[in-house]
């Protein structure tokens, strides 16, 4: 072995001891390919600075009662229509039955009146308990939705047919938009035209005069389409008592209002009963048409929002009679990801 051999041995023995310790800390250092080991990591981070932790654990535990907050609000607003959805049939019944068990009835024809709208309202109530229970029946899993790819233009065409004929019944003019047949949505046909046919009802029974018309408006950006419906119902129509329990008139007056409404050949005084009129598919009031709707379109990772409402006083400067009495239902569905 030659001088320059043992110098070229002697450098690199030197520079392995001086880059040792180095290489040694870069062999140590955790490789976060690995699952196993980026956990590791993570794990020495969250010990290292506990205050981060405890601050996103807070975080998440304040957005899961904020939610559980909501969810019982809405459980118990819903419950409270229920009962006084129920509550008003009822007491129409039990007031007909009394004027015939107290011998207020003049005569067999007016005991005959009040056991026919004991029995129309013994419908009501039936229709009314059939919704209710297939809503629950939904929302908890008992009844299982068929999710699939369903063209719009098809469902909208058939809650045309099927509220068409009621409006021009009522002097009303329904119109709807044409939809392009390349918008598919996800979602429930049958429970889609529910939702669609209850939603179109509501104006129909309470509007006199104008127009209902429905508009499509697809947002691909978010993967979504809106389905709106204008109508120009009364302000009045979107008010309701806050409390539904003393809505009601009390039974002694509930019974005069029927026996005078009987005799004059009128029907059921308004406070007797919260049913309009018009449509057998709505058996309920516009509040609880609007929750049901509501948990259905939840139940379809959609959402029923309302935009706009009638003012209740006169138009503002500029605005026309016809914009500051509109209102406008938004339908939000998402849109299809396998469309044929």
């Amino acid at each position: 072995m030659g001088f320059t051999s043992w110098v070229f041995l002697m450098v690199g023995i030197g520079v392995g001891l001086i880059t040792r310790p180095q290489l040694s800390r870069l062999l140590e250092r955790p490789q976060f390919g690995q699952p196993e080991q980026v956990e590791a990591h993570r794990t020495n981070v969250e010990a290292s600075h506990p205050d981060v932790v405890i601050h996103q654990a807070v975080q998440e535990a304040l957005q899961a009662y904020y939610l559980s907050a909501e969810m019982n609000q809405f459980r118990a607003g819903f419950l409270a229509r229920t009962s006084h959805e129920l509550r008003s049939p009822l007491s129409s019944i039990i007031s007909l039955h009394q004027l015939i068990l107290t011998d207020l009835c003049e005569d067999h024809d007016e005991e005959r009146d009040c056991i026919n709208q004991a029995y129309g309202a013994t419908q009501k109530l039936l229709a009314l308990l059939d919704s209710l229970i297939l809503v629950s029946k939904t929302e908890y899993g008992t009844v299982q939705q068929s999710l699939q790819s369903v063209q719009l233009s098809t469902i909208l065409d058939e809650a045309y047919a099927l509220t068409n004929l009621l409006a021009k019944n009522r002097n009303l003019r329904l119109s709807v938009d044409a939809v392009d047949p390349e918008i598919w949505v996800q979602a429930d046909p049958r429970r889609l035209q529910q939702i669609l046919v209850m939603l179109i009802d509501m104006p129909i029974m309470l509007m006199e005069e104008g127009t209902i018309h429905v508009s499509i408006h697809p947002r691909p950006e978010q993967q979504q389409v809106d389905i709106w419906i204008d109508d120009y119902r009364p302000a009045s129509a979107w008010r309701e008592p806050l409390d539904f329990m003393n809505a009601s008139p009390p039974p002694e007056r509930l019974m005069h209002q029927i026996l005078q409404g009987i005799r004059h050949h009128t029907p059921l005084p308004p406070g007797s009963s919260r049913f309009q009129p018009g449509s057998p598919r709505l058996p309920v009031s516009v509040g609880m048409a609007l929750m049901m709707c509501q948990i259905l379109l939840d139940m379809m990772n959609g959402r029923l929002e309302l935009l706009e409402t009638p003012s209740a006083g006169e138009p503002a400067q500029g605005a026309t009679l016809e914009s500051s009495g509109r209102s406008r239902l938004a339908c939000c569905l998402p849109l299809a990801v396998d469309s044929p």
